[in-house]
C-alpha cells in the first residue's frame, strides 16, 4: 500500500490515525461492494452444493451397505412376491411370456 500511495508506511499510519480520530474513515468503494456480495453468493451456493453432495453420499453409502448386507435383494423379492399375488392373472400371462420358445 505504500508503494502504491508513493508514501512512507509512517504516513499511511498517520493518516489511518487521522482518518480514525476524524470520524471519516474510509469505506470500501461500490465496486469492493459488489464484489464482496458476488463472493458472499457464491460462497453460500458452494457451500449448499456441498451440502447437498454430502446429503448424496451419505445415501449412496446406505444403499451400498443395504446390497451388501442383502437387505434390498429380500425387500425387493418380498414387494415383488406380493405383487405377484395381489395380480394373478398378470402374473401368469408373464410367466407365459418367460415360458414361450423362442421364434427360429
Amino acid at each position: 500500500m505504500s508503494r502504491r500511495e508513493g508514501v512512507s508506511a509512517s504516513e499511511l499510519a498517520r493518516r489511518a490515525i487521522s482518518a480514525y480520530t476524524s470520524g471519516k474513515v474510509l469505506t470500501e468503494s461500490e465496486e469492493e461492494a459488489a464484489a464482496r456480495a458476488l463472493l458472499e453468493d457464491v460462497h453460500g451456493q458452494v457451500r449448499a452444493t456441498l451440502k447437498r453432495i454430502d446429503a448424496s453420499l451419505i445415501e449412496v453409502r446406505v444403499r451400498e451397505q443395504a446390497l451388501a448386507d442383502g437387505t434390498f435383494r429380500a425387500q425387493v423379492r418380498k414387494e415383488t412376491q406380493a405383487w405377484f399375488e395381489a395380480h394373478p392373472h398378470q402374473a401368469r400371462a408373464i410367466a407365459e411370456l418367460f415360458a414361450q420358445e423362442p421364434a427360429a
